[in-house]
């Protein structure tokens, strides 16, 4: 079946009802409100005003084929996860192309002196 095969598992079925088919869904969306109340900003949904913030889903990966809205939105939320983001923009400017971020060798550089700091 579908939630074996997109290895969501038990955590999934547990969250599971008729009434709240996708419970991604709900998790997603009590995400988007935690962090516009936390930020006190206008976030947290696609409208006029709000700042311009999305995530685009890669719906090649494997993980996603064959599912759109909240299907892949519960496969991206309980799912392994890895590889299923294609691009990420905040306040209109995108940061993560291609699953990758734009800054990412320097953010790795950064990580490495960090740590060799730390550990010296």
């Amino acid at each position: 079946d579908l939630v074996r095969s997109r290895g969501l598992g038990d955590v999934y079925k547990r969250q599971t009802c008729e009434a709240s088919p996708h419970p991604g869904r709900k998790l997603f969306d009590a995400a988007l409100a935690g962090g516009a109340q936390a930020s006190g900003a206008a976030i947290g949904g696609l409208a006029p005003g709000l700042r311009c913030d999305w995530v685009e889903l890669d719906t090649t990966n494997p993980d996603l084929l064959g599912l759109w809205g909240d299907a892949a939105l519960d496969a991206w939320v309980f799912g392994p996860g890895r590889g299923v983001v294609k691009s990420v923009a905040v306040a209109g400017q995108v940061l993560v192309e291609s699953g990758q971020h734009i800054h990412a060798r320097h953010i790795r550089e950064g990580y490495i002196k960090a740590m060799r700091e730390i550990w010296a």
